[in-house]
């Protein structure tokens, strides 16, 4: 079995590309297929379905969509502490509807004296609800200020750690 998503093309780059090869249980002349249920493996869309015989001919493709799961499963993907071994730690996290989206803090030109977690609600499509909020710093608030968004985040789209998670990232990065 294999899952080819019919992609999306923009500015001569198709960025939706995909091809999974999912589970499949054969049973009375029918398979039953598992699709992953992590949006980000397996986005939502249309997919081309094949089926292949013992030989590895392929079937005639079938269209079929694939929705978000009601409860999407969503996969957490950081560094959990940062720093110089040996230090204590400190815990950033946003509150259990909420996704981070963005950092904030103070500079004091090559060195970050102190930073926080920007945090949004977010829809099941990953849209934003409201404006982000700081939520807790660590280090001392003197230099510049700066604030900004996680990288591969937008107004449209907050992937960067799962909604009600945490991350923990240690003292030392923060300050000398």
């Amino acid at each position: 079995m294999t899952l080819v998503k019919t992609g999306s093309v923009t500015h001569s780059v198709n960025m939706d590309q995909r091809f999974i090869e999912p589970a499949f249980t054969p049973a009375s002349g029918t398979l039953f297929v598992k699709v992953p249920v992590n949006p980000a493996e397996v986005p939502p869309g249309y997919y081309l379905l094949f089926a292949f015989d013992a030989q590895g001919v392929p079937s005639v493709g079938r269209m079929i969509r694939v929705n978000i799961p009601a409860s999407p499963l969503a996969l957490v993907d950081y560094t959990p502490v940062i720093g110089r071994l040996g230090s204590s730690n400190f815990q950033l996290s946003c509150d259990s509807e909420e996704t981070a989206v963005g950092i904030y803090g103070n500079s004091a030109g090559t060195y970050v004296n102190r930073v926080g977690v920007r945090c949004a609600r977010v829809d099941p499509a990953g849209a934003w609800i409201g404006d982000p909020v700081n939520r807790g710093a660590a280090g001392t608030a003197t230099g510049a200020a700066f604030e900004g968004p996680v990288p591969g985040t937008s107004q449209s789209a907050a992937i960067a750690v799962a909604p009600g998670t945490s991350s923990t990232s240690s003292r030392s990065s923060v300050g000398h």
